[in-house]
């Protein structure tokens, strides 16, 4: 394991690594058309996608530019969802993605998981520790409709900077993106 990642921990949450025995889970949540309606794929069909999305995270997190937790019930370590980052050393930047399960919305369980997430990025200085740069600014992109995504960023602190016309292109077509950040100094 990258010796930058940090199991994180709130009232309710555990977050940790994405296990391949997560794939299960992952391919449930992904498979949901609610759940990805909004994002820059389509629902997932077979559960090798599911593994092939893991796989893929995992080499992304030891080429040293992503992080992914899992979100898990902090009693029953059920798989509520999962987050991720792209850290950007030149700019101090990262960018912040993240998918939770139907069942969990509504209970402000990522409020909290991106809470502990946020804190450690900006508070903890996480890669200061082990690479001497700083996250100064964390970046999220939310699909145009996407409101509920929107309440939490900026029930979180975030502030949308503004639109990037045609900025996605998935699903055959062009996307509208807003743009929203949080910096260190935001408190």
């Amino acid at each position: 394991m990258n010796k930058l990642f940090s199991t994180l921990n709130s009232t309710r949450l555990i977050l940790n690594d994405v296990q391949s025995n997560d794939a299960k889970d992952i391919f449930k949540m992904l498979c949901d058309k609610d759940v990805v309606k909004f994002y820059d794929f389509d629902v997932f069909n077979n559960i090798s996608q599911a593994s092939e999305l893991i796989n893929s995270d995992f080499q992304k997190y030891q080429n040293g530019t992503h992080l992914r937790w899992a979100v898990r019930d902090k009693n029953s370590y059920e798989f509520m969802g999962s987050i991720g980052i792209k850290y950007i050393d030149e700019n101090h930047s990262a960018i912040l993605g993240y998918e939770f399960k139907k069942s969990t919305w509504g209970k402000g369980i990522a409020t909290e998981a991106l809470q502990q997430v946020i804190r450690f990025l900006l508070k903890d200085d996480f890669l200061k520790a082990h690479t001497s740069k700083i996250i100064n600014r964390i970046e999220a992109y939310t699909m145009q409709g996407n409101s509920a995504s929107e309440k939490v960023l900026y029930k979180l602190g975030f502030q949308k900077e503004g639109l990037l016309r045609q900025h996605g292109y998935w699903k055959e077509q062009f996307h509208d993106l807003n743009i929203f950040s949080i910096l260190k100094s935001d408190d």
